[in-house]
């Protein structure tokens, strides 16, 4: 579909990018901002209705924009002012929300598990992290921050859908993930991280900001691990303490790095 230019930021095409800060709940459409993150969708399974961005970013876009897309153009000020913030990276997509992934593949399987994560930016840092060390498979329980938040995949870099990346209760995931050793991140966790052996099938679970995991979950894993931190410092925050276990539990993934995504 050729780009359509426009000029009056009362156009209705543009309604589905309007007063973006005031839509952060969960609906059955995703907005996703900045020109990473729309690229990263546009190159993913997942289908994108619109695009809108600006003349100068148009090109970078082009070549990952298929017929069935529709592509706006404007200045950057108009966009600005549909979106109802100072856009800083001009490019925005609109789009149905990411279906969850079919069935895990036989062997190896690396989960990250984030149970009551309130903040979307924590969330998508963590999923940014998961992607990074090459985790298979991300689970965000009900309740918290919506992983497919313009401002939680701002924080992912659109990573979020290169990822097989599912909502679902916890006590689905400790049921289909039953075969896994389950991991806790707890201060007063009774292993050093470095001296986990964790085997091919693990699923590292993380807490809420304020309240960590419930004495149910933590009960329900195999094996609960702590971070050696300074004596004066009694925590760390949700996505540095999911970097420094990912790097720790992964081995080598810039070799093992690959689309892990199996859309079902």
């Amino acid at each position: 579909m050729e780009p359509l230019t426009l000029s009056d930021p009362a156009d209705p095409r543009l309604d589905p990018f309007r007063e973006l800060p005031a839509r952060e709940r969960a609906t059955d459409d995703v907005v996703a901002e900045s020109e990473l993150a729309v690229s990263r969708w546009l190159a993913s399974p997942h289908p994108v209705r619109a695009v809108l961005t600006t003349p100068e970013r148009w090109p970078r876009l082009a070549s990952l924009v298929g017929p069935e897309v529709a592509v706006f153009l404007a200045p950057i000020a108009l966009i600005r002012e549909v979106v109802g913030f100072p856009l800083r990276r001009g490019a925005v997509a609109w789009g149905p929300r990411p279906q969850p992934p079919g069935e895990r593949r036989p062997g190896p399987h690396r989960a990250v598990v984030a149970v009551g994560l309130s903040d979307p930016r924590n969330l998508g840092a963590l999923i940014r992290n998961a992607r990074a060390f090459g985790v298979d498979e991300v689970v965000v329980t009900p309740g918290g921050a919506d992983p497919f938040s313009r401002r939680a995949i701002r924080a992912a870099a659109g990573h979020g859908f290169e990822l097989a990346l599912r909502v679902e209760p916890i006590e689905h995931t400790l049921a289909r993930l039953a075969d896994a050793l389950w991991i806790a991140t707890s201060p007063r966790g009774a292993s050093r991280l470095d001296a986990l052996d964790p085997g091919p099938r693990w699923a590292l679970v993380v807490g809420n900001e304020g309240a960590g995991l419930s004495p149910e979950v933590l009960a329900r894993c195999g094996a609960q691990v702590r971070i050696p931190l300074a004596p004066e410092v009694d925590s760390l925050n949700v996505a540095a303490a999911t970097a420094i276990c990912l790097h720790a539990l992964c081995p080598s993934p810039e070799t093992t790095l690959g689309p892990s995504l199996s859309c079902g």
